[in-house]
């Protein structure tokens, strides 16, 4: 990891709050890994499924995935929508999520009740 942008990213993690994961730690393999372009690629996965009335649409940023596994994602769901009509299940879900592990990532989540 030579170069500009090593030195760009080693500037930005110095500055970086302690609860953080830094830059380097983050991005530092994917940005400095490949050689020649093109250095990341976004293919989409795409599906077709059907849900029910009543299903429950979990969107969320790796941030999120990263700590949290599909069985507890579901599960925390599950108990914030037992827990009555009043709650944020996105919040409710980034709450469960800190109680696992504090993300080191940005974290986005949209749920989607059907």
């Amino acid at each position: 990891m030579n170069g500009p942008p090593k030195k760009y990213i080693a500037a930005l993690s110095a500055v970086e709050s302690a609860s953080r994961v830094n830059l380097i730690d983050q991005y530092g393999p994917l940005f400095f890994a490949y050689q020649s372009p093109p250095y990341l690629t976004a293919t989409p996965h795409t599906d077709l499924i059907t849900l029910e009335k009543g299903s429950i649409l979990i969107l969320a940023s790796d941030g999120y995935w990263d700590n949290v596994s599909n069985e507890e994602a579901v599960s925390a769901a599950m108990e914030g929508r037992a827990a009555g009509d009043g709650v944020d299940l996105a919040s409710y879900l980034l709450d469960h999520a800190k109680g696992i592990k504090p993300p080191g990532d940005d974290v986005t989540i949209v749920v989607i009740v059907l």
